[in-house]
């Protein structure tokens, strides 16, 4: 039985439909499992783009808080204040 990506149901061929690593829980909130047999190489980095990048900024804010390890990269910075509250 072939595997196929679960959005655009293209077989993988190694060659024009290449598995795409894909963590299971994103990665922004400390998700370090992935499987690569969901999502083609295409079909993952236009998810990433439209919906893990939003995703991961609007999180950011918490995962920081909460000190969450991720597998890979790298959390943005909070600006500090330097004016007392």
């Amino acid at each position: 039985m072939s595997k196929i990506c679960y959005l655009c149901a293209r077989a993988f061929d190694g060659a024009a439909v290449r598995q795409h690593d894909e963590h299971i829980i994103q990665n922004a909130i400390a998700g370090a499992l992935v499987s690569d047999d969901i999502l083609c190489e295409q079909c993952g980095v236009k998810l990433g783009d439209s919906v893990d990048a939003a995703f991961a900024t609007a999180l950011s804010p918490l995962t920081i808080l909460l000190g969450l390890a991720r597998d890979r990269g790298d959390y943005g910075l909070l600006p500090v204040s330097k004016t007392p509250c």
